[in-house]
């Protein structure tokens, strides 16, 4: 595992043993631990592979919880719970790292933001280090991020790569996440059929960060930063999609038509439609390495 690398990230559902079994019939996952976060108002359960974790499904138990908040304002016709990528819930991402606490104090010297506190109430996962810590929500571009020594996962057939996030200053966002992270801009590039520009974050590698900013007002960036643009976060800057790596994209694309969910395949990956995953729009690509 490379010192810095995703780990899982949360979802926010209506229901979770519905939302398990989507899950469990597209990717396979398999259902872990469960508990509650009385703090954040929210149940959550763990889906991955033999054990390890690789997605969080959480739902709100209060009507005043963040997270209740967060899926009322995103609901709509096509989403009445407003399900999908859990902005709300402050372990929204769970990164991987083998000092925790030096580098969330790399972070906020490099982005000027608070210190980072220790994760106190994170739903940790089994071998998880005590020394979990979460960034300075405020300097992390709409993205709850959490530090946390993990150990090794087993060898799994789809394992979740890296997130792009949606941002209003590509330039800005570089220096937030590659200089407070420690991270390499490996290259930008423009995506015409999104029109948008992007910035792709490597380290040991791999790519572990992708930033997309709208390249027009009328962009695909720009209509989902719109709609999650709120008091908090007026630009609405925040999550857009997961990437996941598997061993075998073209079977794991069949199996999930096969189970009912919307593919759209490209050359060297596809793509999941948020209404086939609970409100994340989620991109699949051939593995590099063991994941």
């Amino acid at each position: 595992m490379s010192d810095f690398a995703l780990h899982h990230y949360a979802v926010a559902v209506h229901d979770l043993d519905e939302a398990a079994a989507t899950y469990g019939r597209l990717l396979a996952l398999e259902r872990g631990e469960r508990g509650n976060d009385d703090a954040e108002g929210i149940a959550w359960l763990a889906l991955g592979f033999a054990g390890e974790r690789s997605l969080l499904l959480v739902t709100p138990t209060s009507e005043t919880s963040a997270l209740n908040a967060e899926m009322k304002r995103r609901g709509r016709e096509r989403n009445p719970h407003g399900e999908g990528f859990a902005s709300a819930y402050r372990d929204a991402s769970t990164w991987h790292s083998g000092d925790p606490t030096a580098l969330g104090r790399r972070f906020a010297k490099r982005t000027g933001g608070s210190a980072a506190v220790p994760a106190a109430g994170h739903a940790a996962s089994e071998g998880e280090a005590s020394d979990a810590t979460r960034l300075d929500p405020g300097a992390t571009h709409g993205v709850p991020m959490t530090l946390a020594r993990l150990p090794e996962p087993p060898v799994r057939p789809v394992w979740p790569s890296h997130l792009a996030i949606a941002v209003a200053d590509l330039d800005g966002a570089e220096t937030t996440f590659a200089g407070g992270l420690g991270l390499d801009v490996e290259r930008r590039f423009e995506g015409d059929y999104g029109d948008f520009a992007a910035s792709a974050l490597y380290t040991g590698g791999r790519e572990v960060l992708a930033l997309m900013s709208a390249r027009s007002p009328t962009s695909a960036v720009a209509r989902r930063m719109h709609g999650m643009a709120h008091q908090a976060n007026p630009l609405g800057e925040g999550f857009y999609l997961a990437s996941w790596a598997a061993r075998d994209p073209d079977a794991l694309a069949t199996r999930i038509e096969r189970a009912g969910g919307l593919v759209a395949r490209q050359r060297w990956s596809f793509f999941i439609h948020p209404r086939s995953a609970h409100g994340v729009h989620m991109r699949i690509y051939p593995a590099e390495g063991d994941g």
